[in-house]
């Protein structure tokens, strides 16, 4: 029996700080899918804790298959599982949703196949949800590395591009949630998280080596010194930390810039011609960045 019981500590842990945080039909609705996780991997012999993305994507073809489940339940217990997976391992839980749904067999059912691509639809299209090319958003990375290389616009490009983190997330980024000798980034917990305050307030992101010198350069040569309370931000102004909105106006602005360069050489996935794109669909923003980082991944 003891066995057993620690066997579900990790969900029930769960469970207890989601209903202290979320409301009732949150609750339930993610108390359901868990308990159907858990049920299903006891007869596969598979422990409910630490799940393997493989797992869930196995448990959630066979509610669509075998239990005849809708696709809005399936997709319903996938953003259940997503999340409880995602505070497991210390991920993004979107990412996570991502990469489950790269486990589903498409050739399994036509539920499996349409839920597959509910989820990573978006990211096997040439444009972004705001319309922006793939290639437009290489073409700005190239711009920034060739010259704007270690400018607070560039270093915040890069870490978008990444660690695939939301606009928000990277911009409340601390000095201290940097380290660059271990070439890695605290990077603090989304919104998309049901009990985050209960849980952990961030996750540990590797960095490239790129995106560790870029940073280091910006740390250098570029930030400007600024404190907001008891904390140094990574991004600043002369007032503080940057805010959202000067940070997509200068990702716009310098793809403005990109396009007048013609020693880009293209490199993109998914679109194989520039000249069928207008110059306002060629604007990146960085919602677009972090869109084209998951889509690479995806397609890998």
């Amino acid at each position: 029996m003891a066995k057993e019981s620690n066997r579900t500590t990790g969900i029930s842990d769960y469970l207890k700080g989601l209903s202290q945080n979320a409301g009732s039909p949150t609750y339930r609705s993610h108390k359901v899918a868990l308990k159907a996780y858990e049920r299903w991997c006891s007869r596969e012999g598979l422990a409910p804790e630490h799940p393997k993305h493989a797992d869930i994507a196995a448990f959630l073809e066979s509610r669509l298959v075998d239990c005849d489940n809708s696709l809005e339940t399936a997709q319903g217990h996938l953003c259940s599982l997503s999340n409880y997976s995602a505070i497991d391992a210390r991920a993004d839980p979107r990412l996570t949703k991502v990469r489950i749904a790269t486990h589903l067999n498409p050739s399994l059912s036509s539920p499996v196949r349409r839920l597959r691509h509910r989820v990573l639809g978006p990211f096997c299209a040439d444009h972004s949800p705001n319309g922006s090319p793939a290639w437009a958003v290489d073409q700005l990375l190239s711009h920034l590395r060739r010259h704007q290389y270690g400018t607070r616009t560039h270093a915040i490009a890069a870490t978008i591009a990444d660690t695939r983190g939301g606009l928000h997330q990277v911009r409340s980024l601390d000095v201290g949630s940097l380290d660059t000798g271990n070439e890695s980034v605290e990077l603090p917990v989304s919104g998309d998280y049901f009990v985050a305050d209960t849980i952990h307030p961030s996750w540990k992101v590797n960095l490239s080596t790129t995106t560790s010198d870029v940073l280091a350069t910006y740390l250098s040569y570029e930030r400007t010194n600024a404190s907001v309370g008891e904390t140094s931000p990574l991004f600043t102004t002369n007032h503080g930390r940057v805010s959202t909105s000067t940070i997509r106006r200068s990702i716009r602005a310098e793809s403005k810039k990109a396009l007048s360069y013609e020693d880009f050489r293209f490199e993109s996935v998914g679109c194989s011609s520039k000249g069928i794109d207008s110059e306002e669909e060629q604007i990146v923003y960085p919602s677009d960045i972090r869109w084209a980082a998951i889509k690479r991944e995806v397609q890998e």
